[in-house]
């Protein structure tokens, strides 16, 4: 994949980078001076922006690129790149770009104390639902919650998990074998894929989540996959609300930006509600996330905060796991051998199974898992991670990485599964999920889902290119989640493994 300059649509190289903001900065400090007067080697935004004013950044999504490459421009910047970390601003905010490895860890897990919350954030009088759940709420009731949340991502909750995934991953390739295919070539109707993978995605999260059937593939415009998929309709003005959220809240109320929306908090707090108390009027207990918000609201917290986590596991659960399958099944199609060596490595293990799709069968995928990490590396779900330093700190203590750096990705435009070969494992260089205390709570159930979702893709079918597939990927520059612009489009061929 190549970026794509000038006129053109951004290309695919969205580069998470890690941004420490200082919290305490006044607003009307000059955008340029705070790093200069420092001594600390700095660069302002313009290198992405050319004749824009220096200092800051326009919103992302008003650009022709995805947000990623704003911070990849300067961290590829010939003056800063042999540098440590580089003072940035981004809009009125003072910022560190950090690029060390070692400072990774130092930052998100040896002095988590003092980074342990984003700078992201929402206003809880207008989005309640955003503001008071896992990913965004601030410490110390972070840590609470998170702490009691816990419990149901363990391995030992993966198990019990499995089955209601696996449930849904049979019907995906239902549907699949639904389609009408073309009798000469096998061919099925063009389908948008990261659509149908979000069909899949949905009805996984209600089910496991939720405990309620979606059943989104047999009613694409169901309620849940209708409010979820307004959720993540990028606009320009959800680019707005999303430029507010990560890079400037203090206007949030100003264009009274929201990450739910109205009609999507009104489906979410009934859906949720109803779900709970079917769940009481039953009795049954399944350790599952609604028991841990009936605990919740045994322990008298406030309702609002109760529906929130239910909410993000819903929108964070789909979206980002049914992008890293279609991104996955778009480099399938367009490297046709590595594609042939995952169907047989699925194929050896369904053999041996007799078949059945197990737990164990899935976690012997050595193959699968490093389709699955080169996807996320190449397509993180979010372009960058942000932590707010919450005291001052001596400005050498700092430095950070890029999975997009020829240093610890040689080629790192070429989709080479290899990378994640055992032995070749880049640690911490890779961090789709981050690291330390506030890495992402779902990693496990991620995963499993997007790898149980694939196996069911492949076992019936194969992807090929068609005249709709891009041949090298265009991001969607309004995407808050990385998304391809104008869809994902291959070709889904008929050829069972068995």
């Amino acid at each position: 994949m190549q970026r794509l300059k000038n006129n053109q649509s951004a290309g695919s190289n969205g580069i998470p980078t890690e941004l420490l903001r200082q919290q305490e900065l006044p607003l009307t400090m000059s955008f340029t001076t705070y790093w200069q007067t420092s001594g600390l080697v700095n660069r302002s935004l313009d290198l992405y922006l050319q004749d824009k004013s220096p200092g800051h950044c326009i919103p992302y999504g008003f650009d022709e690129e995805n947000s990623g490459f704003m911070f990849q421009d300067l961290y590829e910047d010939k003056v800063a790149k042999n540098e440590p970390y580089v003072g940035i601003h981004i809009f009125n905010k003072p910022a560190l770009l950090i690029r060390d490895l070692e400072l990774v860890k130092k930052v998100l897990i040896k002095d988590f104390q003092y980074f342990s919350n984003r700078f992201t954030r929402m206003n809880p009088h207008n989005d309640p639902l955003g503001s008071n759940n896992l990913f965004l709420i601030r410490n110390p009731m972070w840590k609470e919650l998170r702490q009691k949340l816990t419990p149901v991502f363990t391995s030992g909750k993966m198990k019990q998990m499995f089955h209601n995934v696996d449930e849904i991953g049979l019907k995906l390739n239902e549907h699949l074998l639904s389609l009408p295919m073309d009798k000469q070539n096998g061919k099925a109707t063009c389908k948008e894929l990261k659509e149908l993978c979000a069909l899949f995605t949905t009805d996984v999260i209600a089910s496991v989540a939720y405990g309620l059937q979606a059943n989104s593939m047999k009613n694409p415009e169901g309620e849940f996959r209708k409010n979820g998929r307004k959720l993540f309709t990028y606009t320009v003005g959800r680019s707005i609300d999303f430029t507010a959220f990560f890079f400037l809240p203090q206007i949030i109320p100003l264009v009274n930006a929201t990450l739910f929306t109205k009609e999507a908090s009104k489906f979410l707090f009934s859906t949720i509600g109803y779900a709970m108390e079917e769940r009481e009027k039953s009795g049954t207990v399944r350790n599952d996330l609604i028991d841990v918000l009936l605990t919740f609201k045994k322990q008298n917290y406030p309702h609002d905060m109760i529906v929130a986590q239910a909410a993000v596991f819903f929108t964070a659960g789909y979206e980002t796991t049914s992008s890293t399958m279609s991104f996955a099944l778009y480099e399938l199609a367009q490297n046709q051998e590595i594609q042939k060596r995952l169907r047989n490595e699925i194929k050896e293990a369904l053999i041996k199974s007799d078949g059945k799709i197990t737990y164990e069968l899935v976690h012997s995928l050595e193959y699968l898992g490093m389709v699955v990490q080169e996807v996320l590396r190449m397509y993180p779900p979010l372009p960058f991670l942000d932590r707010e330093c919450a005291v001052d700190n001596p400005k050498d203590s700092y430095k950070l990485d890029d999975k997009f750096n020829p240093q610890y990705f040689p080629k790192p435009n070429t989709f080479n599964p290899e990378r994640f070969a055992p032995g070749n494992e880049p640690g911490i260089a890779n961090m789709p999920f981050g690291i330390g205390p506030h890495n992402c709570i779902g990693e496990r159930f991620g995963l499993m889902q997007a790898k149980i979702g694939l196996i069911n893709f492949l076992k019936n079918h194969y992807v090929a290119p068609n005249e709709k597939t891009q041949k090298e990927m265009v991001l969607d520059p309004l995407a808050l989640i990385i998304a391809a612009k104008g869809g994902i489009y291959c070709d889904i061929v008929r050829d069972p493994l068995m």
